[in-house]
């Protein structure tokens, strides 16, 4: 009688949900991503979430789902940096709140991004040194994009 040797393996794939209340941070935006799976959601309750530096969605697939949400923006640079492949924020009303230099309110350098049902209030003034930009594509060729139902001001 011949004997086998059989070797089983298992891969277990996590995706979560994850719920953040109202009056978190970039910080706690930051730290929620940071902890969530590749592929995961995360909900972002009613309320106002302070945006005053970037937050990176660096994982791929990363859901951020707004409901009745905002997110207060304010200072320079980018405020959402989309780096990852399949990332989206969906249903989030976002608004730059002052006017103390440049900034990007979302930055795509990523393929298969999602920028979906979104209301975005930027402070755009031709000419004027200072301004903000609803969103801007990183140099490079990107693929699979996804902007749709979007509401956008200056």
């Amino acid at each position: 009688m011949k004997k086998f040797k059989l070797f089983l393996s298992t891969a277990c794939i996590l995706v979560s949900t994850i719920s953040l209340q109202a009056q978190y941070t970039d910080v706690d935006l930051q730290n929620a991503i940071n902890a969530a799976a590749p592929g995961s959601t995360i909900n972002l309750n009613s309320g106002t979430y302070t945006l005053g530096a970037v937050v990176n969605v660096n994982k791929t697939g990363i859901k951020l789902l707004g409901n009745n949400t905002i997110f207060s923006v304010s200072g320079t640079g980018d405020r959402l940096d989309m780096s990852a492949d399949g990332v989206s924020v969906e249903n989030v009303e976002i608004i730059n709140t002052d006017k103390t230099g440049t900034q990007d309110i979302i930055r795509i350098r990523a393929n298969n991004v999602t920028i979906k049902n979104n209301i975005i209030h930027g402070q755009f003034v031709i000419g004027d040194p200072d301004y903000s930009r609803a969103m801007v594509f990183n140099a490079g060729s990107f693929t699979g994009l996804q902007i749709e139902g979007n509401t956008i001001y200056s």
